[in-house]
């Protein structure tokens, strides 16, 4: 039953964040020729109502930067919801499956950010984001703008059954009725579909896990 059995995973799902942008600089590089890393500085514009440019980062003592070195290490250290998201939005919805079905976890979706309601069309978006690097030793500053973009919606994996729901009752985004507290989520007291979460089997979490505990890459 282990590669049938759903198990929503939770913060497990940032390892593959974390692995997506580290890809998704090596594209960048490779594209671009520049000498895009870890340590460039990132820039986010806007996207939705009410939100604001964010450049800098109070937390990254060094220099006060947004990195995905140091959102990584937030990841990893506090499990910072925000930070995860941040990597969301550079690698995007489409390339986050990519990187899954690569590292062997065919099936698994990572479907939306995290603390952060928003609808399934607002979670294939991305915001403008500039990568900005420092003049240093034989290189000369540069400044690539990443357009805001779109994802291409994901094809409802196989490995999740169609109509599977699970549990007695979940929270909803932007309901016109009933709006409490959450953020303009709304309680639903029915089960929720499987394939509007995260989907991941159980035995594939598991492999999630393991490569983690281990430091192995995911294959």
């Amino acid at each position: 039953r282990a590669g049938e059995e759903y198990l929503y995973p939770a913060s497990t799902v940032k390892l593959l964040g974390a692995v997506a942008a580290l890809e998704r600089l090596g594209e960048l590089r490779r594209e671009t020729g520049l000498p895009i890393d870890a340590d460039t500085g990132l820039v986010y514009h806007p996207l939705f109502a009410g939100e604001r440019l964010e450049d800098r980062d109070p937390t990254h003592l060094a220099d006060g930067r947004i990195t995905v070195r140091h959102l990584i290490r937030q990841v990893f250290l506090v499990s910072d919801n925000e930070a995860f998201n941040k990597l969301y939005e550079l690698v995007g919805q489409d390339r986050l499956a990519r990187t899954a079905e690569r590292a062997g976890l065919r099936g698994v979706r990572v479907m939306h950010r995290l603390s952060e309601p928003r609808s399934a069309e607002e979670n294939l978006r991305s915001p403008r984001i500039d990568l900005v690097g420092r003049a240093a030793a034989g290189e000369t500053a540069f400044t690539h703008t990443l357009a805001e973009r779109v994802a291409r919606p994901l094809a409802r994996s196989r490995r999740t059954p169609a109509g599977l729901r699970i549990g007695t009752a979940y929270l909803q985004h932007r309901l016109r009725h009933r709006c409490d507290e959450r953020g303009g989520r709304v309680q639903r007291d029915a089960p929720a579909a499987v394939h509007e979460q995260q989907p991941v089997a159980v035995h594939r979490l598991f492999h999630v896990v393991r490569a983690h505990e281990h430091g192995r890459a995911l294959r």
